[in-house]
């Protein structure tokens, strides 16, 4: 999504290839549609909405981040 940011703006989309990772770690690759829902919100194919933080990653619903450098 990181790459597609500066060409996609909010409520658009764009017909891509996509690599498909299933829950048994099925691999297949196909098109499939990438839509920018919000300024930091992503769909792929019609799946879940998830978003994404300023350096492209994915954010967890339940995720916690803290530097590397930062010792437990």
């Amino acid at each position: 999504m990181h790459r597609l940011a500066g060409e996609l703006a909010a409520g658009e989309s764009v017909r891509r290839s996509v690599l498909r990772v299933t829950g048994g770690l099925l691999i297949t690759t196909g098109p499939g549609t990438v839509e920018r829902v919000e300024a930091d919100a992503w769909r792929v194919s019609g799946g879940s909405v998830y978003r994404v933080d300023a350096d492209g990653l994915p954010v967890l619903q339940d995720g916690e981040g803290w530097p590397l450098e930062q010792a437990e």
